[in-house]
Parts: C-alpha cells; structure tokens; sequence
C-alpha cells in the first residue's frame, strides 16, 4: 500500500494484534504491570492516542472494579524507528478461560 508521505500509520503485524494478559491471582492487592509494546516502523514520527472509553464501561459493568486499567502512558509520539511502552494492570473478579486467539477457549 503507498499513502501520502505525511500520512502516519500505525501497522500491527499479526503478532502483536493480540495482548495475552499474565494470568493474576484473584484478590491480588498489587497485580504488576503487564507492558505491550507499540513500534513504529514509519519514516517519521507517529504521533498515537488510545481511546479509553471501553475501560470506563468495563469497570462500570464489575461493580466499580478495575480489571483492566491503563497505567500509561495513554498517548505520545514515537520517533521513527522507535517503541512506546503501554502499561497496563490486569486486576480479575473471577476465574475464566481465555480465548486462544482461534475462536476456542484456552486454559486458565
């Protein structure tokens, strides 16, 4: 695909389309930060922002808790060539299979 020299794109290849959570114990106080890296392979800066808005529903949907909270950063510019690092902090209420990135259910 050729786009104009000042449009920015952020490609994922299919490796990192996918963010696989550590598993965390239940009831943990203090889960640790789980990082997923953002690269940018562009000639140039790209300037990123994450929306938060599915967070804010998910929380208001577990009674107040937070299961999945961005620590940050939530946006930022990479020079070219370089990485962001998103961290987050996975905080679960119950036990549940994770889906396998195949459609299936995998093991928790």
């Amino acid at each position: 695909m050729t786009t104009p020299e000042l449009t920015q794109v952020l490609a994922l290849p299919p490796a990192l389309r996918t963010f696989r959570l550590e598993p965390v114990a239940l009831g943990e106080p203090r889960p640790p930060l789980q990082m997923y890296p953002l690269h940018n392979g562009g000639p140039g800066p790209l300037a990123w922002r994450l929306d938060t808005a599915a967070l804010e529903q998910l929380a208001a949907d577990s009674w107040g808790h937070r299961v999945l909270e961005l620590v940050g950063p939530d946006a930022g510019e990479i020079p070219a060539g370089g990485m962001a690092a998103i961290n987050w902090r996975f905080s679960p209420l119950e036990v549940r299979g994770a889906r396998d990135g195949h459609g299936g259910r995998g093991r928790n």
